[in-house]
């Protein structure tokens, strides 16, 4: 049985001298190894992958620099290193902020803690992650996920609208269509009822919509908006979008429930800015 572990084989090996990037001597593998990760090219290389990985798709060459030199001065050891960064200026700064699209299990975890509640279960939840593109801990190569852009099409995103309401209120999305109006011999129909059952399975009671929407700022829609869109947004939407969650709270009135309060919610996170981290 392979280990797939590095074996030395005297024998087998050219213990002459050779030359390679500039550097001379007998190399062994090790050596080539240590020459390559001493290339100043390597640490940029690795410092754009962290950057690229935790923060944005473009880096500007500054802070590639700035990291690279860290994980020189770190010997490449990766703990201090995104210690250095996660406590960096930049790390937080404007730039940084909201240019990132949530991976599935970034949206699902981040979600149910903006909104103070439990996780899905496991098979929602298991479901949800592949609907979404992304079985963890299944990345398709060694590669990993593409990530970025490619977490969205038309039909990822109407699931996490979807999956939204369903964290919000509770309500698994119900099979339509012909299956739904097939009749009870057919195969279809079967399955329709099979799937009601699951829902019916799945499904869970509404958010405390009451733990982060007071109750003295209901009946004030710019005051509410403005303190939700803090909540659930990185940067500030658009006044076109604040405009629209206003409106929404306009047209409400005078309720003030927590189903209308959830409704909100649910506006809010049905946006492509929510989609941002």
């Amino acid at each position: 049985m392979t280990t797939q572990q590095f074996r030395f084989v005297p024998l087998q090996q050219d213990l002459g001298r050779k030359t390679f990037m500039g550097h001379s001597g007998p190399l062994n593998g090790d050596k080539i190894i240590d020459i390559l990760v001493r290339h100043p090219a390597c640490a940029k290389f690795i410092a754009r992958k962290l950057w690229r990985f935790f923060v944005e798709d473009e880096p500007s060459p500054e802070i590639v620099d700035a990291i690279a030199t860290r994980i020189r001065a770190h010997d490449f050891e990766m703990r201090p290193v995104l210690r250095d960064i996660f406590n960096s200026a930049e790390f937080y700064s404007d730039r940084a902020m909201g240019t990132q699209i949530k991976s599935p299990v970034q949206y699902i975890v981040q979600t149910s803690k903006l909104l103070e509640t439990q996780l899905p279960s496991p098979l929602v939840t298991q479901n949800a992650m592949r609907q979404m593109g992304q079985i963890l801990f299944a990345p398709p190569n060694v590669k990993g996920w593409d990530g970025g852009k490619a977490w969205i099409t038309t039909s990822t995103l109407l699931f996490r609208y979807n999956l939204a309401n369903y964290l919000i209120n509770g309500d698994a999305i119900l099979p339509a269509g012909p299956a739904a109006r097939a009749k009870p011999q057919d195969a279809g129909f079967r399955r329709s009822v099979q799937r009601q059952q699951l829902a019916e399975q799945i499904k869970r009671d509404p958010i405390d919509v009451g733990k982060f929407v007071p109750d003295q700022l209901r009946d004030k829609p710019h005051d509410l908006v403005d303190l939700l869109r803090v909540r659930f947004f990185w940067t500030r939407p658009a006044e076109k979008e604040i405009n629209t969650f206003v409106q929404f709270l306009e047209s409400r009135k005078p309720d003030t429930s927590d189903a209308a309060m959830r409704e909100l919610v649910h506006l809010m996170m049905s946006t492509p800015q929510f989609q941002l981290a």
